[in-house]
């Protein structure tokens, strides 16, 4: 195969990859939507409130379970396939016990804070929950590492539909809360043992085993990259936290209200960036004056695109609030018209980074 053909070849599997995760990533947060959209109808404003605290407090912590381990991983086996065993066995111990620790934090937390019985119940069941999908990211790295990510795509689509089928189980049988964060549990069981199967069967088997040595160098060699997470996470979750420690169930569920609806549209954003990223790659190999044209385009084309989308979201959002969520989360329409206004900005930022 010769140079041309080598670089068909890659620009055709990066297309795949990325319309296959494109596909999988979108289905799963229609699929999520549609649940949280359920929990809120179900359960109102202070209910859904409840449910949106559990998820971000064990989200903000279940990110040090991963430390960076699976992106490190995801660079060192593409280079060198023959080290996949290795990493995979010893990243899924590690991050087993990472986990377990995490799980306790987790548990001890939420016991130290002034919350009732069954938010705090909520949270032991979704803290499981996320233990279980993040042992099952402890394998799922292997396949962007291989380059087959219409398996990630697979798995995505899955948790999606199990999320919203097993919720609808869960209020169709009145089971509360309870059964919903227990939803979030099976599904994530679900996604574990499937990633485990597809890995075992289409990939490699972990070789495992104790390496006291190796584990010093991955988490040495990945820490910088789990920092990164963890700054991540934390501004993602902790807004919801704060809140609900002064505020209360019923003002984060009003702003999660808005809050969901704005994952939509920063995942927009984010495909559109990560569609833009390889094209501004390319440009740059042939002159920084390229790149710098492409990208005032680029930016150009995407105030004309999103500055209707504030201005309309802005003067639509008591419409659209009422739509989705309904009359008891008539309060969410201010946190909507702020969200949006900072999804455009964090757009911008993304393509100036």
């Amino acid at each position: 195969m010769d140079e041309k053909e080598k670089i068909i070849s890659a620009a055709g599997k990066v297309i795949r990859n990325t319309t296959a995760l494109i596909i999988g990533t979108i289905l799963n947060k229609i699929c999520s939507l549609f649940f949280f959209i359920l929990v809120a109808k179900y359960f109102g404003d202070i209910g859904f409130g409840k449910y949106s605290f559990a998820i971000s407090f064990t989200a903000l912590f279940m990110v040090l379970g991963d430390i960076g381990l699976s992106t490190f991983a995801i660079k060192e086996v593409a280079k060198n396939k023959n080290l996949a065993g290795k990493y995979l066995g010893d990243i899924a111990i590690l991050k087993t016990i990472l986990s377990f620790i995490t799980l306790g934090i987790i548990f001890i937390a939420i016991n130290l804070l002034n919350y009732p019985a069954e938010t705090r119940n909520v949270v032991y069941i979704i803290g499981i929950s996320v233990f279980f999908n993040s042992i099952s990211m402890s394998v799922r790295w292997i396949f962007q590492a291989f380059q087959k990510m219409e398996y990630e795509a697979l798995i995505n689509l899955a948790q999606g539909m199990l999320l919203l089928g097993f919720g609808l189980l869960a209020l169709y049988i009145g089971s509360g809360l309870m059964g919903l964060a227990f939803a979030h549990m099976f599904t994530n069981i679900v996604s574990f043992c499937l990633s485990f199967v597809i890995t075992n069967k289409k990939f490699v088997k972990p070789i495992l085993g104790i390496d006291w040595n190796f584990w010093k160098y991955l988490i040495k060699s990945a820490y910088p990259i789990g920092l990164m997470a963890i700054f991540s996470v934390v501004y993602l979750n902790v807004d919801t936290i704060l809140l609900s420690l002064i505020k209360g169930d019923a003002h984060v569920g009003w702003y999660n209200a808005g809050y969901k609806l704005m994952g939509v549209l920063r995942m927009i954003f984010s495909l559109f960036v990560v569609a833009l990223f390889p094209v501004m790659a390319d440009s740059y190999k042939f002159s920084k004056e390229s790149l710098e044209k492409i990208l005032r385009k680029a930016m150009q084309y995407s105030l004309l695109l999103v500055l209707p989308i504030g201005i309309a979201g802005v003067i639509l959002s008591d419409r659209i609030i009422m739509l989705i969520w309904g009359e008891a989360f008539s309060q969410a329409v201010l946190s909507l018209q702020i969200l949006i206004w900072a999804g455009i900005l964090c757009l911008f930022a993304m393509m100036g980074g």
